[in-house]
């Protein structure tokens, strides 16, 4: 069968025509699908899991715009001493501390199951502890001490998202800091009690800043 010209080059039109609504479309169809709002819920830990990290809370503001809040970490502890030795004296400490952040991330989707997200956030430690010491040798008044700190930062997070099924799905991020450090340390001297100022201003991209979760999507 022989085919005319103009019917060879009409389906020619036809198939590039094809092609490039091909090729429009399939970006789209290739974005996962998620509700216009969601939250999540993501529990953190250190890569080697040794310790937990901590909890994240988030929200979509649009599809592409993410509201997070966090408690990085909460300490509290209470060590009482008493020595057997007659030449040494009962002591004390109690210690609690926070670490909060705060921020805005977007999300970048590559395949239904892997996005990336970026950020920054608002960060913000604090921490106290109480010393007692007993040792008739120290004034009275002179016996208790009081160490604070207060830690406002800057963070910059980034990390990957891999869905898993059924609203679950794993993360790994890596959160370098910038960050100010005030800490009043007291200190007993003689008769009277002293407070050592410290200011301190760095960045850390340490091991510290990588943390894994697991996370839920409702």
């Amino acid at each position: 069968m022989n085919f005319k010209p103009y019917n060879i080059l009409a389906m020619n039109k036809f198939m590039f025509v094809i092609l490039i609504s091909g090729l429009i479309l399939l970006p789209l169809t290739s974005q996962p699908v998620q509700p216009e709002k969601f939250r999540e819920i993501y529990f953190s830990m250190d890569p080697i899991g040794t310790k937990t990290y901590g909890i994240q809370y988030k929200k979509s503001l649009n599809e592409h715009t993410i509201l997070r809040f966090a408690f990085s970490s909460f300490d509290a502890g209470f060590t009482a001493t008493r020595p057997a030795q007659t030449f040494q004296y009962p002591s004390s400490t109690f210690g609690i501390g926070t670490h909060m952040e705060a921020g805005l991330e977007k999300r970048v989707s590559f395949t239904e199951k892997v996005s990336a997200f970026y950020g920054i956030d608002f960060v913000f430690g604090v921490d106290w502890m109480h010393t007692r010491s007993d040792d008739p040798s120290i004034a009275t008044d002179s016996r208790n001490t009081n160490d604070v700190s207060f830690s406002p930062g800057i963070g910059f997070k980034s990390g990957i998202l891999l869905d898993l099924r059924n609203g679950f799905f794993a993360a790994a991020e890596i959160s370098p800091l910038l960050f100010y450090r005030f800490a009043s340390d007291e200190q007993i001297a003689g008769t009277h009690t002293a407070a050592d100022i410290v200011h301190d201003l760095g960045f850390q991209a340490n091991a510290d800043a990588v943390k894994i979760s697991l996370a839920y999507r409702w």
